[in-house]
């Protein structure tokens, strides 16, 4: 399985990398919205795990439906499923 993991802090990204690594995942890595967004329009993903706050281009723009439909996660009939969590209110 390909991930990617949009994540601005540099700690929680390479800690979220290597866990997911050691797991047998494949995993990339961005760590603002722009990137991450250029990141899965590029490449393929199972899942994107995304932070909501990211510099640039916050988590919110980037799972617009404008941009969902742009690179859609793989999945049945190409149309992928997500879930995003926060411990932040929105």
């Amino acid at each position: 399985m390909k991930l990617l993991v949009v994540e601005d802090d540099e700690k929680t990204m390479q800690l979220l990398k290597q866990g997911l690594r050691e797991h047998g995942f494949v995993v990339d890595g961005c760590v603002n919205g722009v990137d991450g967004l250029e990141a899965a329009r590029s490449q393929s993903y199972d899942l994107i795990i995304l932070d909501v706050m990211l510099p640039e281009k916050d988590g919110w723009e980037v799972l617009s439906p404008e941009h969902r439909r742009l690179c859609p996660l793989r999945g049945e009939g190409g149309q992928g499923a997500g879930a995003m969590g926060s411990s932040r209110n929105r």
